[in-house]
Parts: structure tokens; C-alpha cells; sequence
């Protein structure tokens, strides 16, 4: 029967827009037929998989003569959740080997859930700069309740919304932007 094993996976969390990949090692000892290979993908917890052309913008490739399988994925700005791959080696002789990932979580790029001013997934700066036309920039409850409203202190000038129709909506959140430490 084939051999596989999971090589490398992408660190959880990452935001959407950010690459993630899986990576296998496969081996058939036999030697006698070719290996199949398929990646599944569960979004509720590893009860059921399904296959992964339900994801917009992934795509798999091999190298037989390495022995490497990968699964190549970038979350779209709809994709925020939890996801847990399989990938499976079929050498039709033999039962199926199968390899699970650990979860994957992807998060909305445009929910805020830190106070920090830096231009990475999550923040208020990041938002604004990968918004696209039409959406919403909210923020998460948990990191601004509105009993205690929570502080991000803009340190430079924020970028400009560059596309259309944006909403920012801070509805039933405790936000306070303060730019004082943005400069003139």
C-alpha cells in the first residue's frame, strides 16, 4: 500500500487574501501502479468532506519523482471560517491512506478584532487597505464591547479608501479612534 505523510501546513491563523498550503509526502513501495491523489476539504469540524473545487482559487500539483503532493489555497474575502483538509494516496491495490490536517481558521480582513496600529490582518489599518468595492469594515464585539469601549491609536496617517461604497460600521461597538499620534 501507498505511503503518506503530512510534510508541512500552513500556520492557523491567517487572514483572507493570505496563502495557505498543505503539503504531502507519498510513497507506493510496490512501486506497480500509479498513485491517485485528492484533497478534500470539511467546514464543519471534520464530519464531512467534500472535494476542494468548491473553493474558489485552490489548486493542487505533484512531483512523482520527489514523492510531493501540495494543495495550494487563497482564502477570499468570503472565506472566513474554520477548515480541515484530507488528502488522500489511492494506488487501487491497496486501501486508501489518508492524511488530516490540523484546522485551519481564516479570518475576515475586514473585521477589526486588535487595537494595534500596524498593517497586518485584523487591524483597523489593514481594513482599510484591502477593502474592496461595496463591503463593510465592522468591528468584533469581543475586542470592543460597548460597555468598555476599546482605543486604537492611530500613530501615522491611515491609508485612503480607494474603493467604492464602503461602509465602516462600528453599531453597538465600543470604538474610539484616536489620532493624535498621527501627525499633521
Amino acid at each position: 500500500p501507498p505511503t503518506f505523510v503530512l510534510e508541512n501546513q500552513t500556520p492557523s491563523p491567517i487572514t483572507e487574501g493570505e496563502v495557505f498550503q498543505l503539503t504531502g509526502n507519498y510513497n507506493d513501495p510496490d512501486g506497480n501502479v500509479t498513485v491517485t491523489l485528492s484533497t478534500e476539504v470539511s467546514m464543519d469540524g471534520g464530519g464531512n468532506f467534500v472535494p476542494i473545487s468548491i473553493l474558489t482559487g485552490g489548486s493542487t500539483s505533484r512531483d512523482d519523482a520527489l514523492g510531493i503532493y501540495t494543495f495550494t489555497w487563497t482564502p477570499g474575502f468570503d472565506d472566513d471560517g474554520s477548515y480541515i483538509f484530507r488528502m488522500t494516496a489511492d494506488d487501487g491495490m491497496a486501501p486508501p491512506v489518508s492524511i488530516t490536517s490540523s484546522s485551519l481558521t481564516v479570518l475576515d480582513s475586514n473585521r477589526v478584532r486588535f487595537t494595534s496600529d500596524t498593517n497586518t490582518g485584523g487591524t483597523l489599518r489593514y481594513a482599510l487597505s484591502n477593502v474592496r468595492t461595496s463591503e463593510t469594515i465592522t468591528f468584533d464585539p469581543a475586542a470592543f464591547p460597548q460597555a468598555i469601549p476599546a482605543t486604537i491609536l492611530v500613530t501615522s496617517a491611515l491609508p485612503p479608501l480607494t474603493a467604492g461604497s464602503v461602509m465602516i460600521d462600528a453599531t453597538g461597538r465600543g470604538v474610539i479612534i484616536n489620532g493624535a499620534g498621527a501627525g499633521a
